[in-house]
């Protein structure tokens, strides 16, 4: 059976700011980048960018910045690249990271529940809160919790 999930791939990246007269690159060291699509490999190349040249998101889309683009390219592969605007990159890190954050709860909610089972299987089976609090290194007060399902 076939696998449908998608490939990751190599992007040649490279970032550009707008100048007085024309665009100028400004290197960011690797040139290169995984990911399943040419915006990730542009997230990933604006990441880099703001860390190395110490900017903000601030700094970068503030009313007398030069604009800054990111060109985006199958590695080995010529034809035009794709072009990534500021705005356009900003966007898909905030949807790439929110998806994050939710897969994250969403694993949490599920480890909560497992150990929240397995309290409850300790506690039919004659385990006192005291033990489990040593055995654990958590307080008596955290297992309560979890026993009730608190945050």
């Amino acid at each position: 059976m076939e696998d449908s999930r998608p490939q990751r791939s190599a992007f040649t990246v490279e970032v550009q700011r707008r100048g007085q007269e024309d665009w100028y690159a400004q290197a960011v060291t690797p040139s290169w980048f995984y990911g399943f699509h040419a915006a990730d490999a542009a997230v990933q190349a604006f990441d880099r960018y703001v860390t190395h040249y110490r900017q903000s998101v601030e700094t970068l889309v503030a009313p007398d910045a030069h604009a800054l683009r990111i060109l985006v390219r199958v590695q080995g592969a010529g034809g035009r690249p794709a072009v990534f605007s500021l705005r356009s990159v900003l966007e898909h890190k905030v949807r790439r990271d929110t998806g994050r954050r939710r897969e994250a709860l969403a694993r949490l909610e599920e480890a909560t529940e497992a150990l929240q089972s397995s309290l409850r299987d300790a506690a039919t089976g004659g385990v006192r809160q005291a033990d489990l609090a040593r055995i654990s290194g958590w307080s008596r007060e955290t297992l309560r919790k979890l026993n009730r399902g608190e945050n």
